[in-house]
């Protein structure tokens, strides 16, 4: 439970489990599985929550419609995953998401048929028909918690995913090994042999086809540009190998991907916010602004899209602009550092020093080892004459960082401001160490060296 929700249904498992091996479900059965019936429904409702409230995301809309309409999807979505697991034909990362209409009885064929499976094993249930329905009731019980009756965040783009069949597939897997032994029991030393011989080709192709499929999964970009290949319209996909794109410095790429995913989903507030990203990454700061401010429309409380608005507004100059943002993301969660960093740089550039310092405070308080609060905090400590404090904030900041060369320089003029000659050139040779060809560190130090007769 605490690395797979969907077992939340092995308590009923045990049950089913008990009454195949014994016919029937006893005091001791029930007793024997409380404990593990309280841990299902404690971490279940803590699933459902997490799912209702982060994992589907605050701008989600997810036509579940009606239960009716929940109850005609979950047939579809059950006879689709049987259908996977018997014969794993045009696997994909995502599935294209069928429609469902509660009011077409064409949706119901699959309980129909499911009712009468098991009224067929019931039959036959002192039988072959007991294990039938032990292997068929571990699926479906497995299966049940990911149909649609729960909402879950997968179901913002697609019905059905792979990876929620893995539990259920075992119960088919163990039928149909049972199956295939009561099989080669009655058959004649040839047929076993020619049976044999089937079930290895069958498996070698498994084994090919799954090799392949696997090489699916070696790194985002291959995932994402796979299951665009299988499903074009897949929005989720286009965004998410938009951001692998951006990471890699291919913008355009990246543009072409995010724009695509707003034509097949006009409403998704991340695939705006990633379009300003890339646009402002370009230098393509007034369509950022508005991309980012789109992002904010349809989702009113996203700070991200609040502090990178601020960002964008701040090196347009329009400083009142971006200080309001940053405020207002500051508003919303208090303890991003982040932003709380970036409304000191605001600040400081409208010439506002000390409500600078006192914001690069805040965002240090929060965040002891933020290195740019260090560095930022140390510039407006150095230009407000505050040079023993300046120093101490370089210093902390140059153990964060102790091979940025930009810092030991700072470093080195603040201490020179400070009085401390001797430790200023130790940072300034600690910069062409770093940098050898940095003219001004070395201009520094001849100059010392000649005041010195060196």
């Amino acid at each position: 439970m605490l690395s797979k929700a969907s077992v939340a249904m092995f308590p009923l498992v045990l049950l089913l489990h008990a009454w195949w091996r014994r016919g029937r479900i006893g005091p001791r059965d029930l007793a024997a599985s409380a404990a593990f019936f309280a841990i299902s429904l404690v971490l279940g409702i803590v699933a459902v929550d997490l799912q209702a409230h982060r994992a589907i995301g605050v701008d989600a809309v997810i036509p579940m419609g009606t239960w009716i309409d929940r109850t005609a999807g979950a047939g579809l979505a059950m006879a689709f995953y049987l259908f996977k697991c018997v014969i794993p034909a045009g696997l994909m990362p995502i599935y294209p998401r069928w429609p469902v209409d509660g009011r077409s009885p064409l949706e119901y064929l699959p309980w129909v048929a499911l009712a009468a499976v098991l009224a067929f094993l019931w039959r036959r249930r002192t039988g072959w028909g007991r294990h039938a329905i032990f292997g068929l009731g571990w699926f479906l019980l497995n299966l049940a918690p990911v149909l649609g009756f729960v909402t879950i965040s997968h179901m913002r783009f697609t019905w059905a995913m792979d990876h929620l069949a893995y539990v259920p597939l075992l119960g088919l897997l163990g039928l149909a090994a049972a199956g295939a032994g009561a099989i080669e029991d009655r058959l004649p030393s040839g047929g076993r042999l020619c049976a044999a011989a089937t079930l290895a080709v069958i498996c070698a192709f498994l084994a090919v086809a799954g090799r392949r499929y696997a090489a699916t999964f070696r790194d985002e970009a291959t995932f994402w540009t796979s299951a665009l290949e299988r499903n074009p319209a897949a929005w989720l996909a286009h965004n998410n190998l938009g951001n692998v794109l951006l990471g890699r410095g291919q913008n355009q790429a990246a543009v072409a991907h995010f724009e695509q995913a707003l034509r097949l989903h006009p409403d998704y507030a991340e695939a705006e916010y990633n379009l300003g990203l890339a646009r402002a990454t370009l230098g393509e700061l007034p369509s950022a602004v508005d991309h980012y401010e789109a992002a904010l429309l349809l989702r009113p409380g996203y700070v991200d899209a609040l502090n990178n608005l601020g960002n964008a507004l701040l090196r347009m100059d329009r400083l009142p602009e971006a200080i309001g943002r940053y405020a207002e993301a500051l508003r919303l969660q208090p303890r991003d550092v982040q932003a709380q960093c970036n409304l000191g740089v605001a600040l400081m550039r409208e010439g506002r020093g000390p409500e600078a310092i006192l914001a690069y405070q805040a965002a240090l308080r929060i965040d002891p080892d933020y290195p740019a609060a260090h560095v930022n905090l140390g510039n407006a400590l150095a230009l407000a004459n505050r040079a023993p404090e300046a120093v101490a904030e370089f210093e902390a900041a140059a153990r964060l960082m102790p091979d940025d060369p930009d810092l030991h320089f700072n470093l080195g003029t603040a201490l020179m401001q400070a009085g401390r000659q001797p430790d200023a050139m130790d940072q300034f040779r600690e910069v062409i160490r770093l940098r050898p060809d940095d003219a001004e560190a070395l201009a520094i130090l001849r100059r010392a060296g000649m005041a010195q007769g060196r």
